[in-house]
């Protein structure tokens, strides 16, 4: 399985942008992430993948931590500085959009964390640690 890359975006109100995923009818929250491609270093992937689901443009970042979930390798890096307007950008994920599988990019308040579904949920006290 390829590695992931995660974007860790926080705003100045204290609130962390998290995907809201309803796939069928589960609903779980995500960092914005995806697989490092062919090629492409992690720090790469992770501006990418916050650009293709939240239309942030990530313009200073730091790694943050590994996770390690289900055998594959997580790269989680906190985002300094972005520009733009959050809304779901025109990656896979708007291609893929239907009533059954929704991908909504929301502001949660970090001391919300451990009261949602967030998967993995072994990040959960990572993301409280570093914030």
């Amino acid at each position: 399985m390829k590695p992931r890359s995660c974007a860790l975006i926080k705003n100045h109100a204290g609130e962390v942008l998290l995907m809201k995923r309803t796939k069928n009818e589960n609903v779980y929250w995500v960092v914005p992430g995806g697989s490092i491609e062919k090629g492409e270093l992690p720090e790469d992937a992770a501006i990418r993948e916050a650009f293709e689901e939240t239309s942030l443009v990530v313009t200073k970042l730091r790694e943050a931590f590994k996770n390690t979930n289900e055998g594959r390798t997580e790269h989680y890096f906190e985002i300094i500085s972005y520009e733009g307007t959050v809304g779901l950008g025109e990656g896979p994920e708007q291609i893929r959009q239907h009533s059954l599988n929704r991908y909504e990019p929301k502001w949660v308040p970090i001391s919300f964390l451990d009261e949602i579904n967030l998967q993995p949920s072994s990040i959960v006290e990572k993301l409280i640690e570093l914030w």
